[in-house]
């Protein structure tokens, strides 16, 4: 298992440590913050994922696995590089084919597409960063 924290930092440029967990599992290839404290782990290799929350006091609570019992498939994939973008607007980019897909992260973890991006449509980036 690997760690994670939540963290604050104050408007002074000071760090506060709110909560750690150990439980975390090793698999994820990209953590990728939404919006009003959501944030995605994603595996770009199969796309599985998971969207979860963290709270005001740095509790972190998962919401919506891919897959999951109820039939959610795996999100799209393979896009290596994924940021957050402005609402809760994610973008997942393939460099190889130069395409990208977009969804919003919503407060429960779920994660609609909507626009897919075709193949050939971008340069090849090797970084992408949201401006929020």
């Amino acid at each position: 298992m690997a760690r994670l924290a939540t963290l604050r930092i104050d408007s002074d440029g000071s760090v506060v440590p709110l909560k750690s967990y150990d439980t975390l599992q090793k698999i994820w290839t990209n953590v990728t913050a939404g919006s009003t404290g959501t944030i995605l782990f994603y595996y770009y290799i199969d796309g599985r994922a998971v969207g979860g929350k963290v709270g005001i006091s740095g509790n972190y609570t998962d919401g919506q696995a891919y897959p999951d019992s109820q039939g959610n498939p795996p999100l799209r994939n393979p896009y290596p590089m994924v940021t957050g973008l402005n609402n809760g607007t994610l973008l997942f980019y393939n460099d190889n084919q130069r395409s990208a897909v977009i969804g919003r992260l919503g407060g429960d973890g779920s994660i609609p597409i909507y626009n897919n991006i075709p193949a050939g449509t971008f340069q090849t980036w090797t970084h992408i960063v949201g401006i929020k």
